[in-house]
């Protein structure tokens, strides 16, 4: 993985945890865009992410901290930082550091999955995470399976891979290149919808998929034939070379719930298999600012464009070059 330029950490939400394998009281140090921070969860289950360095006298939140109640406790002097970061409890002194506040970002939990909200400029988020009423365990669909993959990528390489039709014979063995019979940019979203005949379990189907992503952090995939599932993926930046790949599948329900489980249980496999052949390419390749694409391979200028209004502004990388 390599590139002549820096590629800079994009402007969005992107997922950090499902909820449920976050404790009450459990405070978890993680590194995101770069940065050490702490994700909590209160007694009450309010879900919080911080910058991990105390502004006292900088101990990381997350190594021995703890939660008392509501509250984020530094394991160095006892100090207590409120929801909101602000600093309300020195247990020695009355008189409270007004200007110790802590870093907070935005967070949003959405069907049980945590979403973290990076600029990098720390501006409020411009839109918010949907609530999908499929991945709720009502009406006819299956409990959330979930996975996760750590990886060497540039989310740009992901972003762009799914309207990257050429790769699909190759890599995925599909019998034919598939074709694009929707490609949609609106603000914020882009949508992909492609088809292609492919071999399923020995026979040849004709298979559909949507990926419909809302900024660069997350998308929703819809298929309805063979297989009705649909899946929220998000791509999260852990360091300049390494994404952590969140995968959150659902199913719609059968008649027979033996069936149900073996199709999933196959399904969520086979995602997952062909995923690994898309990581050997992204850990090996290069990113080129500049590649000669061919006749048929427009959409990938198109999203590479899309993504512009995500990145830093000019000015600002003109700041940190500076600094």
């Amino acid at each position: 993985m390599k590139t002549k330029e820096k590629l800079p950490y994009l402007n969005g939400w992107y997922i950090v945890e499902w909820s449920k394998n976050l404790k009450h009281g459990e405070v978890r140090p993680l590194t995101l865009f770069g940065k050490e921070v702490v994700l909590c969860k209160s007694d009450k289950g309010e879900i919080n992410l911080f910058d991990a360095f105390c502004p006292h006298l900088g101990a990381h939140l997350g190594i021995v901290g703890v939660m008392n109640g509501e509250n984020l406790v530094c394991p160095f002097h006892d100090w207590e930082f409120n929801e909101a970061g602000k600093c309300v409890k020195i247990p020695y002194t009355d008189r409270l550091q007004k200007q110790a506040n802590l870093v907070k970002w935005p967070v949003q939990v959405k069907n049980g999955i945590i979403f973290v909200y990076y600029h990098d400029q720390k501006e409020k988020p411009n839109f918010d995470v949907p609530r999908w009423k499929e991945f709720e365990g009502k009406k006819g669909w299956s409990r959330q399976i979930k996975r996760t993959v750590v990886n060497k990528a540039f989310l740009q390489d992901v972003v762009e891979n799914a309207v990257d039709m050429g790769h699909f014979h190759p890599i995925h063995k599909f019998d034919e290149i598939p074709t694009i019979t929707k490609l949609e940019f609106k603000g914020h979203t882009y949508k992909v919808v492609f088809n292609s005949p492919k071999k399923i379990l020995g026979k040849l189907m004709d298979v559909e998929l949507e990926i419909f992503y809302q900024g660069p952090g997350f998308a929703i995939a819809s298929m309805e034939f063979p297989i009705h599932f649909k899946l929220i993926t998000s791509i999260t930046p852990i360091d300049e070379f390494h994404l952590a790949h969140h995968f959150t599948f659902v199913f719609k329900k059968s008649w027979n719930p033996l069936f149900d489980l073996i199709v999933q249980s196959f399904a969520v496999r086979k995602a997952m298999k062909d995923y690994t052949f898309d990581i050997d390419i992204w850990a090996n390749k290069v990113y080129l600012t500049n590649p000669k694409l061919c006749f048929g391979e427009g959409p990938i200028i198109k999203v590479r464009n899309w993504l512009k209004q995500f990145e830093p502004k000019k000015q600002e990388l003109k700041s940190k070059k500076a600094a």
